[in-house]
């Protein structure tokens, strides 16, 4: 599929998308090997806290859900991952995995007759985000 662009007469332009920068080296070294068909390649940087922190408080006010996850919690969330590899699929699934974590806690406690009697919702802690990044990484 890689080599169709360069036959003759093919107005064929494949644009491919992969977490691996050395893919082509990889897996498509006869692209290299001629110069019309090696492929022109654009990297993008990895997401900072910052972005992270955005897209993550972002995906929450579209689920107006955004006081369910302190504030301080989603930088703690955001660090984490901006140190390692920038991933905010990571991050969105660390914030996805800790909601159920506190959902299913939640669940635990009205089966066993623990209701809350604050009115308040329960929030994702600290404590939760990382039980799930220990499970992660």
């Amino acid at each position: 599929i890689f080599e169709w662009p360069s036959l003759h007469n093919s107005h064929l332009i494949l644009i491919s998308i992969a977490n691996a920068l050395d893919l082509t080296d990889r897996m498509l070294p006869r692209l290299q090997a001629h110069p019309h068909t090696c492929p022109d390649l654009l990297q993008f940087n990895p997401y900072t806290k910052d972005d992270i922190i955005a897209i993550i408080e972002d995906r929450l006010g579209q689920t107006h859900s955004s006081s369910v996850i302190d504030p301080m919690v989603i930088q703690f969330c955001a660090r984490k991952v901006a140190s390692v590899n920038g991933d905010v699929r990571k991050a969105l699934d660390i914030c996805r995995r800790a909601i159920e974590l506190v959902e299913t806690q939640e669940k635990l406690k009205k089966l066993k007759g623990q209701d809350s009697i604050d009115s308040v919702s329960p929030r994702v802690s600290l404590v939760h985000v990382s039980r799930v990044i220990d499970e992660v990484y």
